[in-house]
């Protein structure tokens, strides 16, 4: 379901160098969307939509951070300002992670 992940994505030692390109490939839409078909073919409990939402959100909000100019093609994929769908995404993910 997610071709690009390896081992070396999800066992990372204790002091290991921060590597970006693996954490984007492990909280990516591919990831996410992965999760979200094995939850409907009963493979994994539904209570992993949760973190498919949250590496979805993830995902859109490294895409913004990622992005240089505000006319990108997708509305998640320019950088943030504050009139942006953008924002609006980060001030969500931003709640939704300090209500934990």
């Amino acid at each position: 379901m997610a071709p690009k992940l390896t081992k070396r994505h999800i066992l990372v030692p204790a002091f290991a160098d921060l590597n970006v390109k693996l954490a984007a490939q492990v909280l990516s839409h591919t990831v996410a969307a992965g999760i979200t078909t094995m939850i409907k073919l009963n493979a994994i409990p539904p209570t992993a939509s949760t973190t498919a939402e949250f590496i979805d959100s993830f995902d859109k909000l490294f895409n913004c951070f990622n992005s240089r100019t505000l006319n990108q093609k997708g509305p998640m994929a320019n950088a943030i300002s504050s009139l942006s769908r953008s924002n609006r995404v980060s001030r969500r993910f931003k709640t939704r992670c300090f209500e934990l």
